[in-house]
């Protein structure tokens, strides 16, 4: 699983899609900061609206990227927020109460995070009562991941689970994350309420007087 949205990669990712956003400050009050995000040319593409509850410490996203709701439920300001999330994924998504995004899932790295975890705890296959042999068994394993991954939710199956329990009884610690991806749309949040906050001149002197 990824940690840092600004491997280079995501990062770069990230840069191309906003290259002519600015930010806007809609207002900030003692409990609120609320500020757009929004292409130049005023199109509606890669839109982001964001609101700090500052008493209870929420962060609310909404646009044209999908919605999200974090909550510390305690008070934060905006800077406080971002210092927490921007270079740690994982952490922004545990404070996560409501999302449209959060993980993608793939069949091929299901099943390969699955043969992986066999490897390392050098788990040998045997015959079983609904298979013959370890090609068998990754034939039904398969057939089980397909049923259990719809992109973005992984649920394995009874089935699944019964297969991958006959040889490992704490499975749970480890099944349910095979596969697991941060969706694209989680970094470009991240990445965005960064950038925001810098044009804004918030944090590191990057202030729009415009969008002010």
């Amino acid at each position: 699983m990824a940690n840092d949205y600004q491997n280079k990669i995501e990062q770069e990712w990230c840069v191309k899609q906003f290259a002519t956003h600015k930010a806007k400050l809609v207002q900030d009050t003692d409990r609120y900061f609320i500020a757009d995000w929004r292409r130049a040319d005023g199109s509606g593409d890669y839109y982001i609206n964001f609101i700090v509850d500052k008493k209870r410490g929420s962060l609310i996203i909404s646009g044209d990227l999908g919605d999200c709701i974090a909550t510390w439920y305690n008070p934060q300001t905006p800077e406080n927020i971002n210092s927490f999330i921007r270079h740690n994924v994982e952490y922004f998504i545990s404070k996560f109460q409501a999302s449209s995004d959060k993980y993608t899932y793939d069949e091929d790295d299901v099943l390969s995070g699955i043969k992986n975890m066999f490897k390392e705890y050098k788990i040998e296959i045997v015959s079983g009562i609904d298979y013959e042999d370890e090609e068998d068994f990754w034939d039904r394993v398969k057939e089980e991941v397909a049923e259990s991954c719809d992109c973005k939710v992984y649920r394995p199956t009874q089935k699944l689970v019964d297969l991958i329990e006959e040889y490992d009884e704490e499975y749970w610690e480890w099944l349910y994350h095979c596969g697991e991806h941060v969706a694209k749309r989680v970094y470009l949040w991240v990445y965005s309420f960064d950038r925001v906050l810098r044009q804004l001149g918030y944090i590191g002197g990057e202030k729009n007087a415009a969008g002010l």
